[in-house]
């Protein structure tokens, strides 16, 4: 299904299937009692933990520090993860979780076969703790609702008609950034430590993984070789993210004819003939290398692994690249940095205008804005990545390769756009 089609199923369809659900477990007395502050279960008593994060690769990757604190909170109990059947290969990278149970959104009728099957699986099992980490969706609390469970949680503050299928919930606050926004919940549930750091994916034998992918596809990446991936982002979710693709084309353009510099173009299935049409666009396609919709997800890891920048928006793709600590130089303006960006460091480069009509998308419009005309990256021109690109990361790597330690001064990535 298309993703427009089903954010406006979960809206409409969605909130009146949660009132007369609610309804019907309150009629038969089988809704959630709530009461203020209840107490979660004892940690020795937790055997069994769900956590349901459906949309947003990247969402997930920013939850492994929940995950960790999870385990540490609950070393004896077995955490699953309920998801969209595109993120089950996150369970070879060694997120934090034991078992990947999925769900396939890809047409209606595959839908709802695969929450049928999903249903029945999980309903062998009495979850001792749910954590329902989707912001808005009401799919979600319509699964919460039809699963055993001792205890479940999820993001209040609006969508009150979930009301009756959760015990207690969390502010969504809007400030903090969305690492600490999904460490709430194990703060509510009584863990007291520091927040974890992002699980460091593992990939095994990497270097042999991109060896087959070089000869799978036809080329090589040498080791003095300063490796650009690009992720255009072509995805139909908040597309007024997109920087736009006659900026990318300027800067690939340029960046081709550097010597050393070998650019790849990257992204899921669905960004493929964008891209493939992109590429061709080129003014020397031959020195770009094209592998989007041609990686699984280990491959991605791999080839992140043998690079040195990510170019591109705020994508999936650019999380995983925060977990295999690749710098970034990354587009914000619909969204805020402060909440889905990098940490703040020299290693890698938020590139935000901060327009005073952004950011626009947020949680509470089911990230969906009316702005048809999205100003606040098409003002970040390609002169400024190109100068930001050259004078911070090649001058760094040619002063590495020089075995000097001197840096030149650049402007904070926030200032130099």
């Amino acid at each position: 299904m298309r993703f427009s089609l089903m954010r406006v199923l979960d809206r409409t369809v969605g909130a009146w299937l949660c009132r007369l659900l609610g309804l019907v477990l309150w009629v038969l007395r089988r809704h959630v009692r709530r009461v203020d502050h209840p107490l979660s279960p004892a940690p020795e008593t937790v055997r069994e933990i769900l956590v349901i994060k459906f949309l947003g690769l990247g969402s997930i990757l920013q939850a492994t520090p929940l995950f960790a604190a999870l385990r540490r909170r609950y070393p004896r109990a077995r955490i699953t993860l309920l998801t969209f059947r595109a993120n089950r290969p996150l369970r070879d990278l060694q997120i934090g979780v034991d078992a990947v149970d999925t769900v396939d959104p890809s047409s209606l009728w595959r839908f709802l076969r695969s929450n049928i099957r999903a249903l029945w699986r999980l309903r062998g099992t009495r979850f001792d703790l749910l954590l329902n980490l989707e912001f808005y969706a009401t799919y979600a609390a319509l699964i919460t609702a039809l699963l055993p469970k001792r205890f479940a949680i999820a993001f209040g503050g609006f969508a009150h008609h979930r009301d009756r299928f959760f015990h207690d919930f969390v502010s969504y606050d809007s400030g903090p950034h969305v690492r600490q926004k999904f460490m709430s919940f194990a703060r509510r549930l009584g863990y007291a430590g520091p927040t974890p750091p992002l699980a460091r994916l593992h990939v095994s034998q990497p270097a042999s993984v991109m060896a087959k992918v070089e000869c799978r596809e036809g080329f090589r990446l040498e080791r003095e070789d300063f490796c650009l991936l690009v992720n255009i982002n072509t995805s139909a979710m908040a597309t007024n993210r997109r920087w736009p693709l006659e900026h990318y084309k300027a800067v690939v353009d340029r960046l081709a004819l550097r010597p050393k510099v070998r650019c790849i173009l990257i992204g899921g299935p669905e960004d493929r003939a964008a891209v493939e049409d992109f590429h061709a666009r080129l003014a020397w396609p031959a020195r770009v290398v094209n592998l989007a919709g041609k990686l699984s997800l280990s491959e991605l890891a791999a080839l992140m692994q043998h690079s040195d920048l990510y170019l591109g928006s705020d994508t999936g793709p650019l999380h995983v690249a925060l977990c295999l600590d690749v710098p970034v130089c990354v587009f914000f303006g619909p969204e805020s940095p402060d909440v889905f960006g990098p940490p703040r460091g020299l290693r890698h480069s938020v590139l935000y205008r901060a327009e005073p009509c952004s950011p626009c998308i947020n949680v509470f419009n089911d990230k969906h804005s009316c702005c048809r005309d999205n100003i606040c990256v098409k003002r970040i021109v390609p002169e400024q990545v190109l100068a930001l690109i050259e004078e911070k990361y090649l001058a760094e790597r040619a002063a590495a390769e020089a075995g000097r330690h001197e840096f030149p001064q650049v402007l904070e990535p926030a200032a130099s756009v």
